[in-house]
């Protein structure tokens, strides 16, 4: 894409360079007519909107390039295909997380709740681990809390993390 700017609308739209720098004038935020103009810097970064700028310095070449292509719209017909496996290697990742959450678990020790517990007021109550399967772990709160007077607390691991021995040691 040139450096030019183009009309669209009775609105100066700005065109985007290759190395991803717009070239100064005024945007189109909507469309239809509907537009308000914003006014462009010359020489503004379109990529630190993207990521924050010192993400850059620590990106690889191959990494930076893949980016920039996503950034610039040479990939927007792949970009359902990027998506789902986005998608994918975060559930690998979530699946993975998981299981090493499980797998430092017993049953019989003293968890306490995290902020990924929900309902929030959860968060920071104390519990004993009464079973483990797969995907859940089964934890007997130290006392009622909320809509959980009596019985257990099913939850995913990753809503836990073991308790430190010293803090709890106290309180029993």
């Amino acid at each position: 894409m040139g450096d030019a700017a183009t009309r669209l609308g009775g609105r100066r739209l700005v065109a985007v360079s290759a190395s991803g720098v717009r070239t100064g004038g005024f945007v189109a935020v909507r469309c239809g007519g509907q537009d308000v103009s914003v006014r462009a810097d010359p020489g503004y970064d379109t990529r630190s909107m993207l990521w924050p700028v010192g993400y850059d310095r620590s990106l690889k070449a191959s990494e930076q390039g893949l980016l920039d292509a996503i950034a610039a719209g040479e990939l927007d017909v792949h970009l359902v295909a990027l998506a789902d496996a986005i998608h994918a290697r975060q559930q690998l990742l979530h699946t993975v997380r998981s299981a090493t959450a499980i797998a430092e678990l017993n049953v019989g020790d003293t968890v306490i709740f995290n902020r990924r517990v929900r309902p929030r007021y959860l968060e920071h109550e104390l519990g004993v681990i009464e079973s483990l399967d797969d995907h859940w772990v089964t934890v007997r709160l130290w006392r009622p809390v909320g809509r959980f007077g009596s019985g257990p607390v099913r939850c995913p691991p990753l809503a836990l993390q073991q308790a430190d021995r010293d803090s709890t040691s106290a309180l029993r």
